[in-house]
């Protein structure tokens, strides 16, 4: 019976360092799933300034002749 009492204290101490891991893994798959989900709609980054310029133009939201001059400009 004697053993019994360190057997006990050594089980409480490996509980709490699984807790401890198991936790920690769930908050990073919580972090990791919400960093995934800003960089889905997040396209802008990888495109270059022509680029962004010629989806600009086809969206219409400028005219052929600022989609030349801008073009000028960056050249």
């Amino acid at each position: 019976m004697i053993g019994l009492g360190h057997i006990s204290a050594l089980q409480s101490v490996i509980d709490w360092i699984l807790s401890v891991l198991l936790l920690s893994g769930l908050i990073s798959l919580v972090i990791w799933f919400v960093t995934r989900l800003t960089k889905i709609g997040d396209n802008s980054k990888d495109q270059t300034p022509v680029e962004i310029i010629r989806e600009r133009y086809a969206k219409g939201e400028i005219t052929k002749e600022q989609f030349e001059q801008i073009y000028k400009d960056l050249k």
